[in-house]
Formats: structure tokens, C-alpha cells, sequence
């Protein structure tokens, strides 16, 4: 049997991309610039990189035109019950999952769901729909004491009917959840 050359399996894409990168080609359209370090790089390779720069991208803004985008980027910020908040929402808005779930990991070792904190945590949970153990169980442990107080108050219509119907929770009286709603 003869080897057919057409048959030879051609180079990776990516490793055609990687080399070209490597070597600062002029196929390299996209400049990313951090203070004094540059490098270029295939507008598609960044964009496989983020799904915020894919954005931007698509939707024409000033970086796409410029051909480059600068990166400003201060010290990772030191997670705390006043900032996690700040960085879930940052993470959700430039479309970094890692940054969210390093998070809510950061929150399910570090922070104990007590009645200071739930409200926080339930419009965390709802408004960016994740998932939380620690505070489910609190809730389960701490309903009808909740219901009572002043904590789910501000919660949206769509958190407090998926808690009402939470089957683990139908040992509240229809009693106090009509007064819950009433308030």
C-alpha cells in the first residue's frame, strides 16, 4: 500500500496559531497591552480566551476599532463579606465563571449562614441563580423564625414562591406564610 501524501494529516490549527503568536506574526491582528508588556495575538484566539472580549468584539466597541485592548489590573482583591458581593456581580458582568465560582467557593468554606447575612446571600442565590448548601440548609433549619423577622422582606416574587414550593419545607403552617405575604 502507498503512502498517499494527501491523506498525511495536516498541522493543527492551534498549533499553527501558537507558533505564529510565538513568533509576533503579522497575521497576529489584537494587541493586549499591560503597562510596558505587549504581545499580539489572533483576534480569534483572544476571543476563545473570554466570552466578555467576544462581546466586545461583536458588538463593535472602541478595542475591536483600536485593534488593541489595555489591561488596568490591580491587586486581586482580598475576599470579604463587604466586597464578595461587588466581585460576584464584576465576574458576572465581564463573563468570567471562574471568578463567580471561585467566589461562591470562597463564601461555602469562609462564611456561616446566620440571620445577619441570609438576606444577602438569598439575592445572591436568585439574582445570579446559584446554588448555595450551607444557606438551603440554613433556611430549612430557620424558616418560620425568618418568616417572622424582617430578612425576607425585600426578596423578589420569584425567590419566595420557589421557597414555598420547596417540598422540605411544608412544615410551615399555610398560616404563616399568608402572614409573611400580607407584611
Amino acid at each position: 500500500m502507498d503512502f498517499n501524501k494527501k491523506n498525511k494529516k495536516s498541522v493543527s490549527t492551534s498549533v499553527l496559531l501558537r507558533k505564529q503568536v510565538e513568533e509576533q506574526s503579522d497575521f497576529c491582528d489584537f494587541t493586549v497591552r499591560h503597562g510596558l508588556w505587549s504581545k499580539r495575538y489572533h483576534a480569534c484566539v483572544v476571543c476563545s480566551s473570554s466570552a466578555f472580549i467576544q462581546a466586545m468584539m461583536r458588538n463593535n466597541f472602541n478595542e475591536k476599532a483600536k485593534g488593541f485592548l489595555e489591561l488596568k489590573l490591580g491587586c486581586a482583591p482580598k475576599l470579604s463579606m463587604e466586597n464578595v458581593s461587588a466581585v460576584i456581580h464584576m465576574a458576572e458582568f465581564l463573563l468570567i465563571p471562574n471568578l463567580k465560582a471561585f467566589c461562591m467557593s470562597w463564601i461555602n468554606k469562609e462564611i456561616m449562614v446566620d440571620e445577619e447575612n441570609v438576606e444577602t446571600f438569598l439575592h445572591l442565590t436568585s439574582f445570579f441563580d446559584i446554588e448555595m448548601p450551607t444557606l438551603t440548609k440554613y433556611i430549612r433549619q430557620h424558616l418560620p423564625e425568618l418568616l417572622m423577622g424582617n430578612q425576607l422582606l425585600t426578596l423578589t416574587v420569584d425567590t419566595i414562591e420557589n421557597m414555598f414550593l420547596d417540598e422540605t419545607l411544608s412544615y410551615v403552617t399555610a398560616d404563616a406564610k399568608i402572614d409573611f405575604v400580607m407584611r
